[in-house]
């Protein structure tokens, strides 16, 4: 459903913003 599509986009977005800080450090 729709939150599931937002959690999952949350989800995302938090994990790949981990990824870009892990990358740049």
């Amino acid at each position: 459903g729709v939150k599931a599509g937002i959690i999952g986009a949350a989800g995302f977005a938090a994990f790949s913003t981990a990824i870009d800080y892990y990358m740049h450090k």
